[in-house]
């Protein structure tokens, strides 16, 4: 069932809750009360009634974030910035998914004691490249970092977007560039399509680093 999954069916036994039938049966204070406005919107989407609208035509996002923790801390710098360009990746093919192109990003870095770092930068150019937006994230990556710290996460944040249709160009962009730029882009997603996710990896350093199963593995380049 749309909207029900392992944690909540599991929350949903434990009040003998185990058909769709039994679920739209209880009261709605009883479900506002224990599942929120969300299990009140299932119930009247089970019982028939149009709660949630259908958007043929969805709006673009206002914003693209893309981290997740280490497996372990570290103060490694090498480790961190082929982390945040497996971010800077994952978060530019959602953007492309959009069709649409950022002007702001930003990058998240907290420590292993919780405290969070975060700085942001305007772009030369509008870009979903992940190339592109690489070279000002990992100045902004050298800006918050220290050896002395170990860090447990790190991420990029895609803002100020403008959908494909209505790009503004730039006269003084190298267009050829560009053009490889967007024809690169679209490659990879199309591989990754077939493949499965992260088939192709953008790297910078030639050292081993740990995956999330802890096996070492060596980055592909891509230039």
């Amino acid at each position: 069932m749309w909207g029900i999954g392992g944690r909540l069916t599991l929350r949903l036994q434990r009040f003998g809750i185990r058909t769709a039938s039994e679920f739209v049966s209880k009261d709605d204070q009883w479900m506002k009360r224990n599942f929120g406005k969300n299990g009140l919107t299932t119930k009247y989407e089970l019982l028939g009634h149009s709660v949630i609208p259908i958007v043929n035509d969805p709006p673009p996002p206002k914003s693209i974030c893309d981290t997740q923790s280490f497996p372990e801390f570290t103060s490694d710098f090498d480790y961190i910035k082929n982390e945040l360009q497996v971010h800077i990746h994952s978060a530019c093919r959602r953007l492309r998914q959009a069709k649409c192109k950022c002007n702001t990003i930003g990058v998240i870095v907290k420590t292993k004691d919780f405290n969070c770092g975060f700085l942001e930068a305007k772009l030369e150019n509008q870009t979903d490249f992940e190339l592109n937006i690489s070279k000002t994230a990992f100045e902004l990556l050298e800006m918050m970092y220290s050896p002395n710290i170990l860090y447990r996460s790190v991420g990029i944040l895609l803002e100020e977007f403008k959908t494909c249709s209505n790009e503004q160009l730039n006269m003084f962009e190298d267009q050829v560039k560009k053009e490889k730029s967007e024809r690169l882009g679209k490659a990879i997603d199309r591989i990754e399509e077939r493949f499965g996710r992260n088939k192709i990896k953008v790297g910078f350093t030639n050292k081993d680093v740990p995956n999330k199963q802890g096996f070492m593995t060596s980055p592909t380049m891509i230039y």
